[in-house]
């Protein structure tokens, strides 16, 4: 109900399936998403608990386990990157 009066007022751009998982670590959250069509994603957030050299320590920790190139972050939403579509800039 609520998501149909969003759309009659705001209008869609577009509509993203996803599946997604959630994982906890410490002050860390890791969302493993498979977008259709897309392909396969992860977002990690890390909470600034105990200052910031801490939470940039743990990320770090988490990208170098999971073997992502921190060099290589993807800016925007799904949607910024459907063909087409310019990404958005963070």
């Amino acid at each position: 109900m609520m998501k149909r009066a969003l759309g009659r007022a705001l209008g869609v751009l577009s509509v993203i399936v996803e599946q997604r998982r959630v994982y906890l670590y410490r002050n860390a959250g890791s969302h493993l998403d498979v977008v259709r069509r897309m392909g396969r994603f992860i977002e990690i957030e890390v909470m600034v608990v105990r200052g910031p050299r801490q939470a940039r320590t743990l990320l770090e920790k988490l990208l170098r386990d999971l073997a992502i190139d921190q060099d290589q972050p993807l800016p925007g939403s799904y949607c910024d990157l459907l063909p087409g579509r310019r990404a958005a800039r963070t």
